[in-house]
This record gives structure tokens, sequence and C-alpha cells, in this order.
């Protein structure tokens, strides 16, 4: 099951970064009915979907969508120590309604809520697919192929380093969404999209931060990354269409926000209680966007149209990050070189900031 926001401009001139357009199926009026399926594979994966159609009424549906997705990992541990299953333990649900009070206005409201779950577990060493040699040919000379290893799909995917701590992940998402259709008259539309959806990222694991190139093997760290993102989507558009003439002008806004915390732990090469064990990557960012736009196509002979368009866009965006160097996670930032009380600088590492931003106007 995919759950997506709905598009802006689904004709495609004010899309910010290309367009996609995914649209879930709608309640259906007077209808009462449902679907079920369920699948089952190796690595005990399991996949099973359940819709529900119900009418309320004549001129109103709810229909209700729920999909489970499980499956475990394909890679056997180096050790038993931490669980690698199930590799995706994922629940999701979606809630529509759909009112039709008249044959000119359309109403659809949309919820969605997902929860994402597993172990992401290690990833499979170099040096488990393909025989030496990994190092840099001499300058001037060529390198030698690495020699894929034989053997079987145990043996391939079996990982040649232990984690440094149980993997999980715990991830939720949720959205809502509405899309008002209201028929002004047979050839004139208005149309409103909008919606708001969150999405938060909580994962920790065992992270390569570098390659042996005369070994093949991984470097890896602890690591852990938290993230919480917000996404707001609003148009407003007006349409006309007659035969020869297609029309179209509306506005848009879209604001997204992030904040990230990726931590590193004993990545640099410091103990704990030194400062610099806790190698880190904060940052928030916020997008903003508003535009006008307007499209129009005119038939001039069968088989032959010319189309125009205008659009004005406003841009802001911004980025407030850091790159930290910390012995404690309630370490505050600081831009100095110097040692955190209590704690060993031996390499006078210090806390670096990135404070960007972006504003333009364009007519296309």
């Amino acid at each position: 099951m995919i759950f997506a926001a709905p598009v802006a401009a689904q004709n495609g001139r004010n899309t910010t970064a290309g367009l996609i357009s995914l649209v879930s199926a709608r309640p259906r009026l007077g209808e009462f009915s449902g679907s079920a399926d369920i699948g089952y594979g190796n690595y005990d994966a399991v996949q099973g979907t359940g819709v529900l159609n119900v009418p309320l009424g004549t001129s109103a549906a709810l229909r209700a969508a729920v999909n489970y997705d499980r499956r475990d990992s394909y890679l056997t541990p180096a050790n038993d120590t931490y669980d690698v299953d199930p590799f995706k333990d994922n629940l999701s649900g979606r809630l529509s309604l759909l009112v039709k009070p008249t044959d000119r206005l359309t109403v659809v409201l949309r919820g969605d809520y997902s929860v994402i779950k597993g172990h992401p577990g290690p990833q499979v060493q170099l040096s488990t697919l393909y025989q030496g040699p990994f190092a840099n040919p001499a300058d001037g000379e060529l390198g030698q192929n690495p020699v894929p290893r034989s053997g079987g799909r145990e043996a391939l995917s079996t990982v040649g380093y232990s984690e440094r701590r149980q993997s999980n992940r715990d991830n939720r998402s949720w959205g809502i969404q509405g899309d008002v259709t209201y028929e002004l008259s047979e050839t004139l539309t208005a149309s409103y999209v909008g919606s708001y959806r969150k999405f938060k990222r909580d994962e920790e694991f065992t992270g390569v931060t570098g390659l042996v190139r005369a070994t093949g093997l991984y470097a890896t760290t602890p690591q852990t990354f938290d993230g919480d993102y917000a996404q707001n989507s609003q148009e407003l558009r007006l349409a006309y269409d007659s035969n020869a003439l297609k029309l179209q002008a509306g506005g848009f806004f879209f604001r997204e926000m992030s904040e990230v915390d990726f931590f590193l732990y004993g990545s640099q090469g410091f103990q704990p209680g030194q400062r610099g064990y806790i190698f880190g990557f904060p940052q928030d960012t916020v997008s903003k966007s508003l535009a006008f736009f307007g499209q129009g196509t005119l038939t001039l002979v069968d088989g032959l149209r010319a189309t125009g368009g205008v659009r004005w866009t406003k841009d802001d965006k911004s980025r407030v990050g850091a790159t930290m160097f910390h012995a404690n996670l309630s370490d505050p930032l600081a831009f100095t070189t110097g040692t955190q009380p209590g704690t060993t600088n031996p390499r006078s590492s210090r806390d670096s900031l990135n404070d960007a931003s972006v504003a333009y106007r364009k007519v296309t």
C-alpha cells in the first residue's frame, strides 16, 4: 500500500521537483463491498491487504484499507548476539470519506497512519563476495578485477563482522488530505487539494564508516538517526474546458520542515567521556514555496494545438546545521576550540556551524 500526499498542480506546471501522481482509490457511492488478499513467501514474508467500502446513505461512502508487510532478513549474522529478524514489520491503514451532496460538488477526505518497524541489521562485506586484490594499483598501472567467490546463498550472505549494538527501526508516519471539486458550470470547475503530513524516524544501527581496501573489511561504528519531518501542501485551481479552449489558473503553497539528529559513536578514535566520542550532524531545514500560475491550450485545427503559460514563484530555503564533537548528547554546542568540563580533548576538536539561506523569485 502506497501512501502519498496529493500532488500539486496535477497538470504538471507547478510541480517543484518533477511530477509523480499517486492517487488512492476513492470510496464508491451506494456500494457495500470488500476484498482481502494475503501472501506468504520464503524468509517468512507475509503480505496482506484488506479493503472495506461502506455506503452512508445515497450521497456519502466510507472506505477503509489496511496493509501488513513483514519479512525476515536476507543476511546471516556473524553471531547471535543481536536480532536481525524481522527485517521489516510494517502496518498501515487508511480511512477515506466521500461526500457528494449535489451533482456538482464532490468532497474527499483521507487520513492514514503507518508504523514502520524492524531491524535494519548489518551489511555484507566486499570480501565476502569477492577475493582480492582490493588495494589501489600503483601509479600508471592498471588494477586487477576482484574474483567473485563461489559458494551457496548462505555463504555469500553471511556477515563478516559483529554488530556494535542492537539495530532497531521504529518509524511513524501519518497524514490528512482533502480534495474538493465544484463544477461552477458545464465548462468551469474549481478545485482544492490540500494535505498535511508528518514523519518520525527513530533508528539505531551499526554503520559502515569506511573500507580497508587492502582487506575488503569494513570499519564500523554504532550510529543513531532521529528525524522529524512535516509537510504542508495547499493548492486552489480554476479550470475552463470547452471544445476548442482549455484554461487553468491557480495558486499553490508548500512548506516543508525537518529536524534531524545523526550521531556516530567512537568513529573519531575517542573513548567514552572524551570530547569527540559523539560525532554528529544535527540540522534543521525549512523550505517554503508560493506560486501563482496560469496555462491555456487552444485547438487551432484538428491535430494542431497551441499552448502557453506563465508561473510566478517565490521560494525561501534555509538550513541551520552543525558538525559536533561531544562527550555527551546533552553537551551544549560550542564553536570554539577547547575542552568540555570533565573531559579531555586530545585533538582540540571543535564544533562547527553551517547557517545558510536562499531566497529567490522567478517568472517562467
